[in-house]
């Protein structure tokens, strides 16, 4: 079907496959799987001739009549096509690059572990607590004014979190997370940096330093307040450069 692929890249890429999962297969940003035609095709157990298998029987090379493949047989033609065959170049630089620092035989050596590191398979529940805890607060000298005003704002920003958690407000904490750090889920081997909380009494909105890894939390603000400006702050920002 497609005599070009060498015989260890389609080796590399079932271990790639069966090691790390599909999804890290998604690499090339044209992917585009018709997966509404897949998803029906298993579950009726049945294909049809028309415009769309046509265009997959197309461009996967499937010459034969469709009357002589079964549902499954073309879905997984279809599914290594778009996810392997297609991706070729990049997977081959995906592959080298494992190779660099030897995770590619970490891969194969624990591939429950480095998937993961590699996907976002069942990543985990994310609790106020752990995200409260993930910041580090930069207080100002104990005793002063602003010392006080910034303990209540760590409190509301406590509180803020609980209820983000418990659905009370339309912020999420997955929310909270992209907002500060740009990204929906904690990475697997930390940020790099300490993530921090820093203090303002100039703007009533947060703000964030994505890069930094640090969020700018109001102060002067009572609790019914504050969770109303977290609220428009986070998802009025949301997106790159937003924040």
């Amino acid at each position: 079907m497609c005599p070009n692929v060498s015989a260890s890249f389609i080796w590399n890429a079932r271990e790639v496959m069966s090691n790390v999962g599909q999804g890290a297969l998604y690499i090339a940003s044209d992917t585009k799987t018709p997966s509404s035609l897949i998803s029906s095709a298993e579950i009726l157990g049945t294909l049809e001739e028309n415009d769309t298998t046509q265009v997959i029987r197309d461009e996967c090379e499937m010459y034969q009549p469709l009357s002589v493949f079964t549902a499954g047989d073309f879905v997984k033609v279809a599914v290594q096509y778009y996810t392997v065959i297609r991706n070729k170049a990049q997977l081959d630089q995906f592959i080298s690059g494992l190779q660099v620092y030897s995770l590619e035989k970490l891969v194969k050596e624990c591939p429950a572990n480095m998937k993961a590191l590699l996907t976002n398979a069942n990543p985990a529940t994310l609790e106020p607590d752990d995200l409260y805890n993930t910041f580090e607060p930069s207080f100002s000298d104990e005793g002063s004014n602003a010392r006080a005003e910034e303990e209540a704002a760590m409190f509301s920003w406590m509180m803020f979190l609980q209820d983000c958690a418990s659905n009370i407000g339309i912020c999420k904490l997955e929310d909270v997370l992209a907002f500060a750090t740009g990204a929906r889920h904690r990475p697997p081997c930390g940020y790099g940096v300490q993530p921090t909380i820093s203090f303002s009494g100039a703007s009533p909105l947060p703000s964030a330093s994505t890069c930094a890894v640090q969020l700018v939390l109001p102060t002067g603000l009572g609790e019914e307040k504050f969770n109303d400006k977290m609220t428009e702050g986070i998802l009025g920002a949301l997106g790159f450069g937003s924040a």
